[in-house]
C-alpha cells in the first residue's frame, strides 16, 4: 500500500504544502506524522490491469493472449509504474 502524506505548515507564505509518497508510516518521524493528512492507496487488482491492458493492446492495435496478459498483471504487483517498467524491459 503507498500512502500519501500531506503536511500544510504556516510559512512565509499562507501556507507550505509538501507531498510525500512512501510505503510505511514508521519512516516518518512521530512529530511530523501527527501534523500530516493520511492518504492511503490500495494497489491495483490483477483483473483490472488486465482489462486495463487488453483495452491499451486493441487501441494500439496489438493482439495480445490474455495469459500473457495476466502474466504481466501479475508482475506488476498493482502498480501501474511497475507494470510500465515490467513492459518496457521485455
Amino acid at each position: 500500500m503507498v500512502t500519501l502524506y500531506a503536511i500544510y505548515s504556516e510559512c512565509q507564505q499562507e501556507f507550505l504544502r509538501f507531498f510525500q509518497l512512501g510505503r510505511t508510516r514508521e519512516s516518518v518521524l512521530p512529530t511530523i506524522l501527527s501534523r500530516c493528512q493520511i492518504y492511503d492507496f490500495n494497489r491495483i487488482s490483477v483483473e483490472d490491469t488486465v482489462a486495463h491492458l487488453a483495452y491499451v493492446a486493441s487501441k494500439e492495435g496489438i493482439t495480445a493472449e490474455p495469459e500473457a496478459l495476466n502474466v504481466i498483471a501479475l508482475k506488476a504487483d498493482g502498480g501501474m509504474r511497475g507494470l510500465s517498467v515490467t513492459t518496457a524491459t521485455r
